[in-house]
């Protein structure tokens, strides 16, 4: 007589097949912790942005590799932080950014290599007009929310910087051209591309 194979054991099947082994459970949970770090954000500030009743204790098991988000959470982070759903679940040699991150960095360089007014700018100016770039280009590949929490402030921090009420530091500056794809010094003045 056959053996009788459990719910369990098929399911044990399948996430190894699809690359959830232990290991990639861990890989993913640090790519998480990673990300939350770079965001700046702690723990009950993620759980509160994926909409977790469990706070802090859940984005830890996820960081931890204990246990692996709900796939709806999975798509949100990837979305939030701009990668893509293989590189977040661990899987080798996936890229970083999400198909829609890669495809707005493109299309801002290659609407900033057209632009010779920018030599006059201050690093402030500059952000400002990358960030209106950004929004008319591929709005849905750079999110304020996500733009702000990568550029080290608040939204309402944030909007100034863009208009120019506040001038933007370094940390501003580096955050927010990480998000972008563009370095420190093309803020500065030392177009490095």
């Amino acid at each position: 007589m056959p053996r009788r194979i459990t719910r369990n054991q098929e399911w044990s099947v399948l996430r190894q097949s699809v690359g959830m082994e232990p290991a990639a459970r861990l890989r993913t949970g640090e790519r998480l912790r990673d990300l939350r770090e770079e965001a700046g954000l702690s723990l009950d500030e993620l759980a509160q942005l994926a909409g977790m009743k469990g706070g802090r204790g859940g984005v830890s098991k996820w960081e931890t590799g204990m246990v692996t988000p709900p796939v709806d959470v999975l798509l949100f982070l990837a979305d939030f932080y701009g990668v893509s759903m293989d590189w977040l679940l661990g899987r080798e040699g996936a890229e970083r950014d999400s198909p829609a991150v890669k495809d707005g960095k493109r299309q801002l360089h290659d609407r900033l290599s057209g632009t010779e007014g920018v030599r006059g700018l201050s690093p402030t100016e500059r952000l400002g007009l990358v960030f209106r770039l950004t929004q008319e280009v591929c709005p849905g590949a750079f999110p304020v929310v996500r733009l702000a929490l990568l550029t080290g402030c608040t939204r309402e921090v944030f909007v100034e910087l863009v208009e120019g009420r506040k001038d933007a530091n370094e940390t501003h500056l580096a955050g927010f051209g990480g998000a972008v794809g563009l370095p420190l010094n093309w803020f500065l003045g030392a177009r490095s591309r």
